[in-house]
């Protein structure tokens, strides 16, 4: 008699795609923190993609091995070196090729702050999230050097705030 096999679920495969260590930090903790049972999260970010058109290539390249592919754009540097313009047919190449584009405005760090307070004001630059990051209740001596982002441990330590 034959044993039953126990086929195990297919994982949905997602990758991450974006460009500096704050986002590669803080995702490689999502993966580690939460684990999801019927989810594979594979951050792929290298170091230093350069700017927006390299991540959207980037997250191109992995359109065909991941079911789900998000294009993590920072929004300063482009309106800072006026590329709006080129940004929204790359965007549009990109999101006809299957890939989420998520947009931070200004930067990633918006995030961080979001996981303590609501907000809908407009920054100018990343500069004052940071600020808005150290007030008190937060993260007081918050610092985008990967050493601290490291110890940190952002998302495990303020995912239910």
């Amino acid at each position: 008699m034959a044993r039953a096999s126990k086929l195990q679920p297919q994982r949905d495969t997602v990758a991450i795609v974006g460009d500096g260590q704050t986002e590669r930090i803080y995702f490689s903790d999502v993966r580690d923190t939460d684990r999801p049972a019927n989810l594979s999260i594979f951050p792929d970010y290298p170091r230093k993609i350069g700017n927006y058109k390299g991540v959207l290539d980037r997250a191109k390249t992995l359109a065909e091995n991941y079911d789900y592919v998000y294009a993590l754009i920072d929004m300063d540097k482009i309106i800072q070196d006026k590329q709006q313009t080129a940004y929204m047919q790359d965007k549009a190449v990109a999101e006809a090729a299957g890939i989420i584009v998520l947009e931070n405005n200004p930067c990633f760090e918006i995030w961080l702050l979001l996981h303590f307070v609501y907000t809908s004001r407009l920054f100018a630059n990343c500069n004052e999230i940071s600020e808005q990051l150290k007030a008190k209740g937060r993260i007081v001596n918050y610092d985008k050097s990967e050493k601290f982002l490291k110890n940190a441990r952002l998302y495990k330590t303020y995912k239910n705030c």
